[in-house]
């Protein structure tokens, strides 16, 4: 009988030592990418508002008024949403921050009713669509 052995050995020389080799390289690309990952978000740094804590607001948070559509109205803006009353009329809702814009939507009648963007720490403008109080862009001032 002849013995087949001999052709199941395993080798031990110059391919088992690539391998060792091309899975420690891999660990340590691994370890490289987790690196710089940790490192550029650690890195990352929020834009300051000059003091006005508008965490989720962009700088938009706080109490504004203006006149809209005739009426004096007031919107708060916090880190979750939004209030607007005027005489008559309230809605209030939640926003999307988009860059200095927040695209706003009324929770009350469930559809996007405008933005509000940011010109300076103390005025805004405020663009309503046909779902708002009244259509069109209006200036608010922080109070």
């Amino acid at each position: 009988m002849i013995s087949c052995q001999h052709r199941f050995r395993r080798h031990r020389g110059r391919n088992h030592q690539k391998g060792f080799f091309m899975k420690n390289l891999f660990k340590l690309f691994g370890i490289i990418a987790l690196t710089a990952v940790i490192g550029f978000t650690m890195g990352c740094k929020a834009d300051d508002d000059d003091g006005n804590n508008n965490s989720g607001g962009g700088g938009l948070s706080g109490t504004w008024r203006g006149n809209v559509g005739g009426l004096t109205a007031t919107v708060t803006i916090t880190s979750t949403g939004w209030i607007m009353a005027a005489p008559g009329f309230s809605d209030s809702g939640t926003y999307i921050m988009d860059g200095i814009t927040a695209r706003l939507r009324s929770t009350v009648y469930n559809l996007e009713t405008g933005t509000a963007v940011l010109l300076d720490s103390n005025t805004i403008s405020v663009t309503l669509n046909s779902n708002s109080i009244a259509p069109g862009t209006y200036t608010l001032y922080r109070q």
